[in-house]
């Protein structure tokens, strides 16, 4: 279990938004933060509450969901240990999405005012966070080009952008994977079969490891509508191998 004098070791070795950042800046986060404990399926914080705190994850896992206009939970995001969540907050005034832990987890809240504070007199924190901003927003992008195509597409592109958080090796069930690209878990299991009969990845219990990502790229793109995959999904080609 972390605890808050650990905080400042895990920002600078497991959190890779604050790679590179001074040890000054990350103590005095550290110093305003708290953590917090949740059990599974507590809300962190609900859309529509007020900001008070950007988030990092330090244990277990938590899902970022909006409910849909037919009444159904739409999950955007799901949360390893060391990302930040809560960012689009930095400018509104209240929560857009509700945030639910998934697991049993643990998570440093950092008061709003003193990140705002620290990115504006640090221009490389500034950049590593827009960094994960833009990261986020390339996905969410990605998807909604996809929302109407089949769903081996979709399932396609939420395994290339979650390669990017864990590697070649997702620690996410079938489930989880199927909820990213806004599909069932039967359905989601069968397109997975596939996947791995074609040679793309391969299963366990548990997880599932990306085997040919360049095959998988092909799987988003094609020349009648979508054209090349965008820079943002080639990249992800470069960090999945560094990782491997």
């Amino acid at each position: 279990m972390i605890t808050k004098p650990q905080l400042p070791g895990f920002l600078a070795g497991s959190a890779p938004v604050f790679k590179g950042i001074s040890p000054r800046l990350l103590a005095r986060l550290a110093a305003s933060a708290s953590v917090r404990r949740f059990a599974r399926g507590e809300l962190i914080c609900h859309s529509g509450e007020r900001v008070r705190d950007i988030w990092v994850l330090l244990e277990g896992r938590v899902c970022v969901n909006r409910c849909s206009w037919k009444g159904g939970r739409v999950n955007l995001e799901i949360m390893v240990p060391g990302e930040i969540f809560g960012l689009p907050a930095l400018t509104l005034w209240s929560y857009p999405s509700d945030i639910q832990a998934v697991r049993p987890s643990a998570a440093a809240a950092i008061p709003r005012q003193r990140l705002l504070d620290e990115i504006k007199g640090d221009p490389a924190l500034a950049q590593s966070v827009f960094g994960v901003i833009a990261q986020r927003l390339d996905f969410i992008e990605a998807q909604l080009t996809l929302s109407r195509e089949p769903v081996e597409r979709r399932l396609a592109a939420a395994l290339i952008y979650l390669g990017r958080k864990f590697g070649a090796e997702i620690a996410l069930t079938s489930a989880e994977i199927g909820e990213m690209a806004q599909t069932t878990p039967e359905t989601a299991m069968r397109k997975l079969k596939v996947f791995e009969r074609d040679g793309l990845l391969r299963r366990s219990r548990g997880k599932v490891e990306i085997a040919d990502l360049v095959r998988l790229e092909a799987r988003i793109s094609s020349p009648s509508d979508l054209g090349r995959p965008s820079a943002g999904w080639a990249s992800s080609r470069s960090a999945l191998q560094k990782r491997r």
